[in-house]
Order: structure tokens, then sequence, then C-alpha cells
């Protein structure tokens, strides 16, 4: 992959739906900084903001604004 981030060692494909594409991003995310900062990823969290929707999968909805 010689466009892909040194020590990347995998890629991940989306459907290009938002909700496919920001799910991913979380879980990328979470997991990078876990790994970065020796944390448990299942510790960390996600601030979401009042009147934001990011799709309707588990992990976006748990960031979004419930109403």
């Amino acid at each position: 992959m010689p466009i892909a981030p040194t020590g990347t060692n995998q890629v991940q494909l989306t459907d290009g739906k938002n909700f496919a594409t920001n799910e991913q991003a979380l879980s990328v995310a979470l997991m990078r900084y876990a790994m970065a900062h020796k944390r448990d990823y299942k510790s960390l969290c996600v601030l979401g903001f009042e009147k934001n929707f990011h799709g309707l999968s588990f992990g976006t909805l748990s960031c979004a604004d419930p109403e």
C-alpha cells in the first residue's frame, strides 16, 4: 500500500453511506487512540453535540442527540 500511512497493515472499506463511513471512522479513531495511549478502548467515549445526527448504527447513535 504505497499511499497508506506508515505502520498501516490493513484497509477498511465502507459502502460510502454516511452511517457506515461514520461508524468506521469512530471505530478506527477509538482503536488508534487506545493503542497509542495504552488504554482499553472500551473505556473511551465520543463527545456528541445537541441537534446532531451521524447515522442509525449503534456507534453513531451513541454519540447523536437523542431527540
